[in-house]
């Protein structure tokens, strides 16, 4: 990257906005132009897929870099406990765990890790990869910044404007434009969730005005070693919902075949459950079609 641009997201949320990064959230872009011009760009490839062609969208942040590239130091936020995280994972390998329960052996993070690299390429490709790389107030997770195009050539991606968009855009999309993303849409939700959040999800999907909805259950804490391949939804989805940690990847790697939008939302799964009120300290809060509900 030449010129290094920072784009602030602060229009991109339907919360708090970047008060709650500290009142800074600048996302790196590889050349100029604006969120709203970024995410309006970002909306029409989606829309154009939906129910026709196989679009992945990849949320990538501290968890999915330090499992893929190790841990880091983070020397501008809590840089003390920064550094015993880095020698109890790097220099003690002690057992690698993630915020959503995944958690892996030495043995099996080593074979993981070269699943993931494969399925981050293969989206890389075929849509976007949605990674948290920008400059917050909080200085949160940006021990990678200055490192991040190298470590992804590491594992055969070169990052660049087309496969490239920030982070919070895969949760925005939904966020912003939930009505026009799925009413009379047929849509799959791939995640761990257990029956009573599976089942309210469904009633504010319907409540929204999806046609039909549809559920697999992957597993909560290890889908990053599953197939997904063989997945046939009992009505051809118009687009799917992932929230699956990092094995979100495999997820949207093996699912080419529905020829459909595959996004990876996280956390905002649990938003539109109505199990949070809201993803990323309020960022991010249901949308407004789910008001009152």
């Amino acid at each position: 990257m030449n010129k290094i641009n920072f784009i602030d997201l602060d229009t991109l949320s339907n919360g708090e906005g970047k008060l709650v990064y500290g009142n800074r959230l600048e996302a790196i872009s590889f050349y100029e132009t604006t969120c709203e011009a970024w995410f309006s760009d970002f909306r029409k490839e989606v829309f154009s897929a939906i129910g026709k062609r196989y679009f992945p969208v990849y949320r990538i942040a501290d968890g999915e870099m330090r499992f893929l590239f190790g841990y880091q130091i983070n020397w501008k936020n809590k840089p003390f406990l920064s550094l015993l995280k880095y020698i109890k994972y790097e220099l003690f390998k002690s057992p690698w765990k993630t915020s959503w329960g995944e958690s892996y052996s030495s043995t099996e993070k080593k074979q993981l890790q070269a699943i993931l690299g494969k399925c981050i390429k293969t989206i890389s490709s075929e849509g976007k990869l949605a990674i948290y790389w920008n400059n917050n107030g909080l200085n949160a997770f940006v021990e990678y910044n200055r490192n991040m195009e190298h470590l992804f050539k590491k594992i055969g991606v070169q990052l660049n404007r087309e496969n490239y968009i920030p982070f919070h855009f895969a949760q925005a999309i939904i966020a912003n434009n939930a009505d026009r993303l799925l009413i009379g849409r047929n849509v799959l939700v791939i995640s761990g969730l257990d029956n009573p959040e599976k089942e309210a999800l469904g009633k504010r999907l319907y409540k929204i005005g999806v046609a039909n909805y549809d559920f697999y259950r992957c597993s909560p804490t290890s889908a990053l070693k599953d197939d997904y391949t063989l997945i046939r939804p009992r009505i051809k989805p118009d687009i799917v919902l992932v929230a699956a940690g990092i094995g979100a990847a495999r997820v949207l790697a093996d699912l080419k075949h529905l020829n459909c939008p595959v996004i990876d939302i996280g956390s905002y799964l649990n938003v539109l459950s109505g199990k949070y009120e809201n993803a990323h300290a309020g960022f991010f809060v249901q949308p407004k079609v789910l008001e009152n509900s």
